[in-house]
């Protein structure tokens, strides 16, 4: 993901607590995600006003990790192009 692109969940995407355990879902046309707390923190900063190197930094300052660690914006890109090549997110 380039660091200026703005990821946004699809109009058809949203994320839910799960009513039994509070864990987030990302619920999508009859399917579902179940999230770890990071990937749920991190598509929550996705509403398309942030870029994807904002995002980085914030989960970083979050998580407790350097903001230039490469492998954090590496886990951090792939799993936003996971979810881009599924259609779950856009990015402008």
């Amino acid at each position: 993901m380039a660091p200026d692109a703005k990821p946004q969940l699809v109009p058809h995407a949203r994320l839910r607590p799960d009513r039994l355990t509070g864990e987030t879902l990302l619920l999508y046309s009859e399917a579902g995600l179940k999230l770890n707390p990071t990937a749920a923190a991190t598509l929550a900063l996705c509403e398309g006003t942030r870029t994807f190197a904002e995002i980085t930094q914030l989960l970083a300052r979050r998580y407790g990790c350097d903001a230039a660690a490469v492998a954090a914006a590496a886990d951090i890109g792939s799993f936003l192009d996971r979810l881009l090549a599924r259609g779950l997110i856009g990015a402008k």
